[in-house]
């Protein structure tokens, strides 16, 4: 598009119809560009919501902190078990070597 007015503007004035033509493409262009950044609004607003999402699970996670498990384990005061007691209530002693 660009070359055809070039070549036309080197012969003289460019017709109505090629500059018409320009402006049609430039104005598809602004269109498909004006669609395009509706696009990323819309996109840059689902990721707002869904850091606001991400924010309040973060909190409440926070706040349920109580309920995690320690970081640091409880060590075992017992050593090693010598017996073990099932559900039933039978125990099992372990297998000697």
């Amino acid at each position: 598009m660009d070359l055809i007015l070039s070549v036309l503007a080197n012969r003289g004035e460019p017709s109505l119809f090629f500059m018409a033509i320009a402006i049609e493409g430039g104005v598809t262009k602004f269109r498909s560009l004006r669609q395009l950044a509706k696009t990323v609004n819309a996109t840059i607003q689902d990721l707002k919501t869904q850091i606001g999402q991400l924010a309040n699970t973060v909190s409440h996670l926070q706040s349920a902190g109580s309920s995690n498990l320690p970081s640091q384990t409880i060590p075992n005061l017992r050593g090693n078990a010598s017996a073990v007691t099932l559900r039933s209530g039978k125990e099992l002693s372990s297998p000697a070597p």
